[in-house]
């Protein structure tokens, strides 16, 4: 029916036919790209996946650019003859009447099929469709679904803890770094100042951008040994603290917001609580994290209560491209490092000097990296590593009563995003009842699974999550 839906594309009056074939073309291309680089066929988390890091296309087409070039002169053989055979109006044995009610009807088939095995047999058997549709189709169903299935939440309510502290936080400062692995980062960042504690060896709530972004601004989970999760949305940091009184800003070293897709969750809802949005992409990719700490320091001159969130840069591939040209070689993973040094252990440093004893800032990683995997991260089932979720987690706080009391945190659980999340809900006012923070251990010892996928049950079905092996 794939053969058959191409081949009566070539008879279709011009230029819908043309047009269609390109269209077809470019899917193939895209699912056949991805297959190469996961090894495997993409299924359903990894196209859901590809489609909410639509605004890394250009990071993508220079880290990958051998395997594009290669998938697009093999498919070429493919496609190039029955595109120039439908610009042309080559017609063969079947009219065009004929070819149209082929098409359609093969196509037809086609979804009718792939619906009726999403549907009995779930998402891992969809992975051996033909190449392009099940790219095309998968994007299609993920869309429907998010439309039809609603998203559970939950409320936070006001917390009593910290209220002798908070009336002296003005500003909460929240740096969601990019890439950075744990033990790669632990490597180079030693840390000699009291007013900054290192919780050490933590893990992202998902190893793919989109996903952790989302769920530190407003996703949660209560932590359970299931293997599936039963996501729920909360209010979002910016609405949390604008409703604290606090002046929202956003820092977007990525240019998260220029993507008018997935752009990593955010809503026009809750694009609606950020105050000050600041793009920050004018420069090259190796400068805008420093440039981000001189907004840091302007903000903080305004005279308000600041809420800042900065998206950051940090060590996203091509690695080349985040470090200065002078300190680029020839070498992945020291390029990597070098990144990590010029990009985040400097960052915090530097970030540490501006900040007064009115400040907080929770810094972490929305997650880590597999350099000897074929996809350094955004990888599902038994392809993903430990080392797409292991993150740091540092808060820096120059008033000693908010800095010692982070330093007695009860908390007896290895960190997640989740703890992390919850402990600026708690510097802002807010808290989830029951749910664990460095102020708070209301779980000990719970059990913890990281997330792939997009953050969203899929026909009825929660998110899977991947469980680590020194957990």
């Amino acid at each position: 029916m794939a053969v058959v839906t191409l081949f009566t594309l070539t008879n279709i009056k011009r230029p819908f036919g043309t047009i269609l074939l390109i269209f077809f073309w470019i899917l193939f291309c895209v699912d056949a790209i991805a297959h190469q680089i996961y090894g495997r066929p993409a299924d359903i988390s990894n196209i859901a996946m590809l489609n909410a890091s639509v605004a890394n296309i250009s990071d993508a087409l220079t880290q990958f650019k051998d395997i594009i070039f290669t998938v697009i002169s093999k498919t070429a053989i493919l496609f190039l003859p029955l595109v120039i055979i439908s610009s042309l109006n080559l017609n063969y044995k079947f009219s065009q009447k004929a070819s149209t009610l082929f098409f359609f009807s093969s196509f037809l088939c086609l979804i009718f099929f792939y619906v009726f095995i999403l549907v009995n047999r779930g998402a891992p058997a969809l992975i051996g469709f033909p190449k392009g549709f099940s790219y095309g189709f998968g994007s299609l169903m993920v869309k429907i679904n998010s439309e039809l299935t609603p998203i559970q939440t939950i409320q936070t309510v006001p917390t009593p803890l910290l209220a002798d502290i908070r009336d002296d936080v003005e500003n909460v400062i929240v740096v969601v770094d990019e890439s950075v692995e744990y033990s790669r980062f632990s490597q180079e960042f030693k840390n000699n100042q009291p007013t900054i504690v290192n919780f050490g060896l933590s893990y992202s709530g998902g190893n793919c951008s989109a996903t952790s972004n989302y769920i530190i601004r407003k996703g949660y989970w209560e932590r359970s040994k299931n293997d599936s999760l039963e996501i729920k949305e909360v209010d979002s940091l910016f609405t949390i603290a604008q409703r604290q009184g606090f002046y929202t800003s956003y820092i977007d070293n990525q240019g998260v917001l220029k993507d008018r897709t997935i752009r990593n969750y955010i809503d026009e809802k809750e694009l609606t609580h950020i105050n000050n949005s600041i793009p920050n992409v004018a420069a090259p990719m190796f400068e805008r994290d420093r440039l981000s700490l001189d907004i840091i320091q302007k903000i903080l001159t305004n005279g308000k209560r600041n809420f800042i969130f900065v998206n950051k840069l940090g060590a996203h591939f091509p690695y080349e491209q985040t470090i200065a040209p002078n300190c680029v070689t020839a070498n992945n993973a020291l390029n990597y490092k070098k990144s990590i040094q010029m990009n985040c252990v400097n960052y915090i440093e530097k970030l540490h000097k501006i900040i007064g004893k009115n400040s907080i800032v929770f810094y972490t990683s929305d997650h880590g990296q597999e350099l000897n995997a074929r996809a350094t991260h955004c990888n599902t089932g038994t392809n993903i590593s430990d080392k797409e979720y292991t993150v740091p987690f540092i808060i820096m706080a120059k008033n000693p009563a908010l800095i010692q009391l982070v330093r007695e945190n009860p908390n007896t659980n290895a960190f997640t995003h989740l703890e992390f999340s919850e402990s600026i809900r708690n510097i802002l006012g807010e808290e989830i009842p029951n749910a664990n923070s460095v102020f708070k251990n209301n779980e000990p010892n719970a059990s913890y699974c990281g997330m792939y996928g997009q953050p969203f049950a899929f026909l009825g079905v929660y998110p899977s999550c991947h469980r680590f092996t020194e957990y």
